[in-house]
């Protein structure tokens, strides 16, 4: 889903990123919700969006606890805010074998025509 060039630019990241988590970079964060943000895709899905951005928690890794109100408030405020505003009109978890970054909660959101 990305273009040649981005997919490089990626690919050459992951082969030279340390053990630390890309999300937990200090990325720009666009909106914030308790337990989630969005921020802005380095290596966006640029061959089917003009716009994609990541939405992610803030934390790397929940207690049990943070994981269940994490995972309330993602089904009962942040997908329902993003699908009411209509503004974003994808949104993707990639599974085990295409997920390269598995510790840390993301999904991608994009706006495609």
């Amino acid at each position: 889903m990305r273009s040649a060039i981005t997919e490089g630019k990626y690919v050459d990241y992951c082969k030279t990123a340390s053990d630390d988590c890309p999300l937990c970079d200090g990325r720009k964060v666009l909106r914030k919700f308790w337990f989630w943000e969005i921020v802005e895709n380095h290596y966006p899905y640029d061959l089917v969006s003009d716009l994609s951005h990541i939405l992610i928690t803030k934390r790397h890794r929940l207690c049990w606890f943070g994981r269940g109100l994490a995972t309330l408030e993602l089904y009962f405020r942040v997908f329902p805010t993003l699908r009411r505003e209509d503004f974003y009109t994808i949104c993707l978890e990639n599974l085990n074998r295409q997920k390269t970054v598995p510790g840390h909660a993301h999904w991608h959101i994009l706006q495609a025509d």
